[in-house]
């Protein structure tokens, strides 16, 4: 808390002039957020309008030019600050309303498919670095909210039990580390749980959103290993409860990170181990 006490903002216009804080710009963050839409534009295409305004004050790079030009095809004008959706004929309308639709189902099937599968986890050495790979930049901002390059951490995104089959609330899982096969993190590893329908954390009576090596309470066996259970309901046994991540009564995703991890799961000298279902 101390050394999160001694952070602050400064706006790059004010780095380096003053030690003093600087107060936030509320009126400039206002307009930033301001969503004008004189056309009164409604339904799926309503996204281009908020692009456009989003466009005012993050203007593309440069490595973008070639697409943020093809925009002027759909009605994006005054150099992509404004989306003429009255220009447009019948068919680009409702091109763009179905373009909606399937750009969002291929993000999410993207989300699932992309990357390298180990026991039922996957993850992509790309992460953090996605250069013109627009597809893959827009399912991880959709599902992941972006994230860091590999050497400093590794995502791995779980949606499948050791069957095949999707996680499903209604059933048990158990997550079984051997003993010197903890996850290769320098800093920390956690596993989060997230509701599949809009990866969102899963409300719980123990307020528990994850679990890792910095969860409280941690219960290891006898041998050194590791579990931790998986299910809806609260566990019978003490020690389970310890190690108890709760999930929702439908279905879900988890996400194993490591944080400064090593070179081990690129070698293949360690692999996450699958999650099993018990019930």
């Amino acid at each position: 808390m101390a050394i999160q006490d001694q952070l602050r903002l400064t706006p790059l216009s004010q780095f380096g002039k003053s030690d003093k804080q600087t107060p936030p710009d509320l009126a400039f963050s206002n307009e930033r957020v301001a969503q004008s839409n004189p056309q009164n534009v409604t339904g799926d295409i309503e996204f281009f309008v908020e692009l456009a305004n989003s466009l005012r004050h993050t203007p593309p790079k440069a490595q973008d030019a070639v697409v943020a030009e093809s925009l002027s095809q759909i009605g994006f004008k005054d150099h992509n600050t404004f989306f003429d959706y009255n220009s447009l004929s019948d068919a680009q309308k409702s091109g763009l309303s179905k373009a909606i639709q399937f750009g969002l189902h291929i993000m999410d099937v993207y989300a699932q498919t992309a990357g390298v599968s180990v026991n039922g986890w996957r993850w992509s050495p790309k992460s953090g670095i996605m250069g013109n790979d627009y597809l893959f930049r827009a399912a991880f901002a959709k599902w992941f909210t972006g994230g860091n390059a590999p050497e400093e951490a590794i995502y791995m995104d779980s949606r499948n039990d050791d069957k095949g089959k999707p996680f499903d609330g209604s059933k048990k899982y158990q997550i079984h580390f051997d003993k010197d096969q903890l996850p290769p993190a320098k800093a920390f590893w956690s596993v989060s749980m997230y509701n599949i329908d809009d990866g969102s954390f899963v409300e719980n009576p123990i307020k528990r959103y994850t679990f890792g090596d910095r969860t409280p309470g941690i219960l290891t066996n006898g041998d050194g290993s590791l579990d931790i259970y998986i299910q809806h309901e609260a566990p019978s046994e003490e020690k389970q409860r310890a190690n108890w991540l709760p999930t929702p009564l439908s279905g879900f995703y988890m996400n194993l990170r490591l944080y400064v991890p090593d070179d081990s799961l690129q070698k293949g000298t360690w692999k996450p181990p699958v999650v099993r279902v018990v019930e």
